[in-house]
């Protein structure tokens, strides 16, 4: 707290010793933080949020989900109701919507899940470079 993360109520948060936590990130009730997380800047995490060896991008919102070994870029939104698995990798601006899993896939960037979907050991949107501009896969 002491370097500008903000816990809305911290007999109820929980971060281990060893997670980073970027200044202003709010983290909400009920949110477990555990082993090598690093969290951004700017982010909003909560309420009910878990998240375990993963790295949270700049300005991402999660609500009340599970993300654990996975890696989001910045401005991804993911939840409620979601699950992250490891191997889960979202690129910039992904947006997760609601009651989604995740496992061993990578999200392009730009993209929506919406909500009530399943996503396994798979490459889907986004955006990549082409010698003549972007086109979109």
């Amino acid at each position: 707290m002491a370097d500008g993360v903000t816990l809305i109520d911290p007999p109820s948060t929980f971060v281990d010793a060893t997670v980073q936590v970027g200044m202003d990130t709010l983290l909400q009730p009920g949110v477990i933080v555990q082993g090598t997380t690093r969290i951004g800047v700017g982010c909003d995490i909560g309420p009910n949020a878990v998240i375990k060896d993963s790295i949270i991008g700049d300005e991402c919102r999660i609500q009340g989900s599970i993300i654990e070994g996975s890696s989001l870029a910045h401005r991804v939104q993911v939840g409620p109701y979601c699950h992250l698995r490891p191997g889960t990798r979202l690129e910039e601006d992904v947006h997760i919507g609601n009651y989604v899993e995740v496992k061993e896939t990578a999200v392009g960037r730009g993209t929506k899940v919406g909500h009530f979907s399943y996503l396994g050991d798979a490459e889907i949107g986004g955006w990549r470079e082409h010698r003549s501009g972007y086109r979109y896969l």
